[in-house]
């Protein structure tokens, strides 16, 4: 049977049903169809398998939780998958019973102050548990035998413990908290301490108020503590996270069985040429912006194999939309145009999956994160002309593959940067001053903080019961840290990271899933085509 008389049979099985069938759910259903043994029958136990009694419109959406139902999920729904920020699982340390535990209460943007301190004590406890089985600060069982190991560990104090401990060098664990104005303090579970940073070296980082660090210093006779040196705590391997976390899920709602687990490495390992795009900064008011949006896709449409998925992030115009000069009704028609542009290659507008996730200046609620995806008013036109097509929350977590990816769009590095309380240095001791160092320095610390956004609440607003949502725990394979800032890439630990730039500066980077290497490329301009 062919593929265009199963998608007849399909459409008037479901006309007999008085249900209306999308582009993507049409899709899904032929492929079931083509693969299925029982043939055009399984389409009979897949609508069984509907939820549809409050719709009469049967999307994709509905057709993929009808086929996992099913146990039966087809492979281009399985290879990537996409989770919103706002449904995503949330998982809590006890220090009491030292174990890792999900929450069941239900999760509200008008939390209360508890839920601010809760917020607080999860970030601490989530890096304190860490640090626990890091060697150099975990107690060796048989020290005295062991001289050499012995030697090497560091002994964590808490803040209550430091009383009566004048003059003797010590580790803190705590939270940089600016407790009253213009002075600092270290801050733990147990109390707090006043810091004079005035004489302290610091390690890799951006160290800005409410970072957690490791403090090495002494308590002088006013009780103020000397610091030394800060450093943040070492990120551990994703295995031995993962190990910690007992099999609780805390990347999203993954519900992959071992056997489709299995194919999803087989696939992994036979798409050598498959690439992840992202693009930021897509304005799609400037004529130039579209005719470089062109150039990328003509060029991805004549490779042999496609890009699974093309990430654009916003902003989606070059001026803030939140303004009383703001055309909204322009806006749509932007996003109209460029699905018009998508629909006319043919092989990425069946092939790939094109993901939006909005910018701090798009259209939207108030600039709190984690922010909500694009609204549907702006997007409609161009759902109609792209029905598989992913409107996904900022930050979005991503599983390509096997491979867990985050996306933020934020201007994180420069906004980290003003905020420093020491400037950041390089290896030689001077101040860092190229765009390359700095973006180190911000890997380094939000990988080290497991959270995207370790900045004072005052300078960006999150969502107290959504805090988790930003965690980077454990470490993902990548993150995406797109930022207005010149574009760059960085590989910490097993973790790789990249800016792409501004896609308005015509700068982009593509994502290698065999190889797990970033590509930083640049739209060509006509004098560079020319030579």
């Amino acid at each position: 049977m062919s593929s265009q008389h199963i998608r007849q049979r399909i459409q008037s099985e479901f006309r007999r049903q008085q249900l209306m069938l999308d582009k993507e759910a049409l899709a899904l259903l032929v492929d079931h169809v083509e693969h299925a043994p029982t043939g055009i029958d399984a389409v009979y136990t897949v609508i069984e398998k509907l939820e549809a009694d409050n719709h009469s419109r049967i999307t994709g959406p509905l057709v993929q939780e009808a086929l996992q139902r099913l146990g039966n999920v087809p492979m281009g729904a399985v290879l990537l998958q996409t989770f919103d920020c706002f449904d995503l699982p949330k998982v809590r340390f006890d220090s009491v019973r030292q174990r890792f535990y999900s929450v069941k209460e239900p999760l509200t943007l008008h939390a209360t102050a508890q839920d601010r301190y809760r917020m607080y004590l999860d970030r601490l406890l989530l890096l304190y548990q860490r640090l626990r089985r890091d060697k150099t600060f975990s107690k060796p069982a048989l020290a005295e035998a062991d001289i050499d190991q012995n030697a090497t560990y560091c002994q964590l104090t808490d803040v209550k413990a430091m009383l009566g401990c004048t003059g003797q060098t010590r580790f803190l664990l705590g939270c940089i908290s600016q407790l009253q104005d213009g002075t600092y303090y270290l801050e733990d579970m147990t109390g707090s301490l006043q810091l004079d940073l005035a004489q302290c070296q610091t390690s890799s980082g951006l160290y800005t108020e409410n970072c957690i660090v490791i403090a090495e210093g002494e308590l002088d006779h006013r009780g103020i503590f000397r610091a030394a040196a800060l450093g943040m705590p070492p990120v551990e391997s994703r295995e031995d996270s993962r190990a910690a976390t007992k099999g609780l899920q805390m990347f999203g709602n993954d519900n992959l069985k071992a056997s489709d687990w299995m194919a999803v490495e087989e696939a992994e390992q036979a798409a050598q040429a498959d690439r992840l795009v992202v693009l930021s900064d897509v304005w799609l008011d400037k004529p130039e912006v579209l005719d470089q949006l062109h150039i990328v896709f003509s060029g991805f449409n004549g490779l042999e194999t496609v890009p699974s998925a093309f990430v654009l992030m916003g902003n989606f115009q070059s001026q803030p939309a939140p303004t009383a000069s703001t055309d909204y009704s322009a806006i749509r028609e932007n996003f109209k145009t460029l699905g018009s542009i998508i629909s006319q290659y043919q092989r990425l507008q069946e092939e790939s999956r094109f993901i939006f996730v909005p910018g701090p200046g798009d259209p939207g609620p108030a600039n709190v994160l984690p922010r909500p995806a694009l609204p549907a008013y702006f997007t409609a036109d161009l759902r109609q002309l792209l029905p598989t097509a992913v409107f996904a929350s900022n930050p979005c977590r991503m599983r390509l593959y096997t491979q867990e990816v985050v996306l933020f769009r934020s201007n994180l590095q420069n906004h980290m940067r003003r905020l420093c309380l020491i400037p950041p240095t390089c290896s030689s001791g001077e101040r860092v001053s190229s765009a390359d160092a700095l973006f180190e320095h911000l890997c380094v610390t939000v990988l080290q903080q497991s959270h995207l956004c370790p900045v004072p609440l005052e300078n960006q607003s999150v969502y107290w019961h959504y805090d988790h949502a930003l965690h980077l725990y454990p470490a993902p394979d990548l993150v995406v840290l797109a930022d207005s800032a010149a574009s760059a890439q960085f590989m910490f630990k097993d973790t790789a990271c990249v800016n792409p730039g501004s896609f308005s500066k015509r700068t982009f980077a593509a994502y290698n899933v065999y190889e797990h290497e970033v590509e930083l490329s640049e739209v060509p301009t006509e004098e560079m085509v020319v030579s």
